[in-house]
């Protein structure tokens, strides 16, 4: 890539970043965004280049395994295979990497993209079914809830909220944004 292009690209996803939250603030905004990214994603569909995962940040730190949740149409959920404390980092949710708002918009799944706390950087685990913690479901219960994903810097792990019992499947919030801009409400149970 050219340097003018780099730098092109570099305007580009600083505009989209600041209009992506004045967009985020209503309905009109999240149909407009909805609608770039559909355009984006078709025009110049996107696929993050395959990032090297060593085996240890793929797997829990603890013992878990995957089979289908208790969540109708969630499809495949991680179940505690052992009694875990509150407070307790489970696992890193890792992937490949995203750079910019841009290639986001242009990712046609965006179902396993989690942000970081790095504005320019996205983790996306939609073809990484070694990664663990991608199977996490989202509770809309407050009180279900036992993990939640923590960001550092680039990176994004998950902890226990409370103490886990042996096969209780593990479930998260993906947070309010995650769902507007999938345009769905879920119900709290």
């Amino acid at each position: 890539m050219s340097v003018d292009m780099e730098t092109d690209m570099n305007t580009l996803d600083r505009i989209l970043e600041g209009l992506r939250w004045r967009l985020w603030e209503s309905t009109p905004g999240i149909f407009l965004w909805h609608a770039l990214g559909w355009v984006a994603s078709r025009i110049a569909p996107y696929t993050p280049p395959r990032a090297e995962i060593p085996e240890e940040r793929a797997r829990a730190f603890v013992r878990v395994e995957v089979r289908p949740s208790t969540i109708p149409g969630a499809g495949q959920g991680l179940f505690s295979m052992e009694r875990i404390e509150a407070g307790v980092r489970i696992g890193e949710y890792t992937g490949d990497i995203v750079h910019g708002v841009f290639n986001v918009l242009r990712l046609r799944d965006k179902d396993f993209v989690a942000r970081t706390a790095d504005p320019s950087v996205c983790i996306d685990a939609l073809r990484r079914p070694e990664v663990m913690t991608r199977y996490i479901c989202h509770h809309p219960g407050e009180g279900k809830r036992n993990v939640r994903f923590r960001n550092e810097g680039s990176r994004k792990f998950v902890e226990t909220t409370r103490a886990v019992h042996p096969g209780e499947e593990l479930l998260a919030d993906y947070g309010d944004m995650y769902w507007r801009l999938k345009g769905v409400t879920p119900s709290g149970n």
